[in-house]
Order: structure tokens, then sequence, then C-alpha cells
């Protein structure tokens, strides 16, 4: 975020495919190491765009009183944190 000059990524306009440049820019003049792997980037920034959708589906669900749709969307976003990073809890 501080390198973009925003508080969110999610305010830049194509943020994975921006972010994931920079990344690689970064890891050609630094290095790789103590830095995430292009591969992890594009799969955290891919989870927090999913989730986001999931987030504002969730609420749009919670004001019109759909209760019956927020399990689904809950348990969407527990299946990805347990798929693409292994948290199971």
């Amino acid at each position: 975020c501080h390198s973009f000059g925003t508080e969110s990524l999610r305010l830049l306009p194509d943020a994975q495919q921006r972010v994931v440049e920079w990344l690689k820019a970064v890891h050609k003049v630094y290095g790789e190491d103590g830095r995430p792997s292009i591969n992890a980037a594009t799969a955290w920034m891919a989870f927090y765009e999913e989730e986001t959708t999931r987030v504002e589906h969730f609420v749009r669900y919670l004001r019109s009183h759909r209760r019956n749709e927020l399990f689904p969307i809950v348990l969407q976003s527990q299946a990805s944190l347990t798929n693409i990073y292994g948290f199971d809890s």
C-alpha cells in the first residue's frame, strides 16, 4: 500500500495485476529473499478479490434479510482459506 500511495490495494485499478508486476520488479532489483513468491502473491491477491466480492454479497443479503444466503458465503470463504492456505479451523 505504501509503495502505491494508497490506504488499500483494493482502491487501485487492476490491483491484482499491478501488485504482481511490482513484486516482479522488486525481485529483479532486490532479490526474492524475505519477500513473497510470485505464486504466493498471486494467490493472496486472488483471495482478496474473491473475498471482497463475497463480503459485498454477504452485506447485500444481510440487508435484504436473505439469511439463508449468508451461510454458503461463509463456507466459501472458509473453503478458500482451507484450500489455498491450509487454515482449517
